[in-house]
């Protein structure tokens, strides 16, 4: 639950927005600046995701597979990165389409 500062705030950004003729509705302007930051995200997610794979030239999947062979400290910690990117990923996806319906 938001408090009643975080409440204000949302409404005083919404309101000049809506002012400004580009939203109708005060739900319609939170929503689209939601959407925004979420796209946002989503983009960061993929590029980090991206960079790891072009990095090590395996999916995650299989790096996964060839850290639990062997692995030094530096690949654990590359290995966790990676998978908070990729569950970070998920995260902002799942709340585009909760957003989106």
């Amino acid at each position: 639950m938001l408090d009643q500062p975080a409440i204000r705030t949302l409404e005083a950004i919404a309101n000049a927005l809506v002012s400004t003729g580009r939203y109708k509705t005060q739900t319609d302007a939170i929503r689209a600046m939601a959407l925004e930051q979420i796209v946002r995200k989503i983009a960061l997610y993929e590029r980090r995701a991206k960079q790891f794979q072009k990095k090590h030239r395996v999916s995650f999947e299989a790096y996964t597979k060839k850290l639990k062979r062997h692995a030094t400290m530096r690949q654990e910690d590359e290995w966790m990165e990676w998978e908070a990117a990729l569950d970070m990923l998920d995260e902002w996806r799942n709340a585009k389409k909760a957003l989106e319906n």
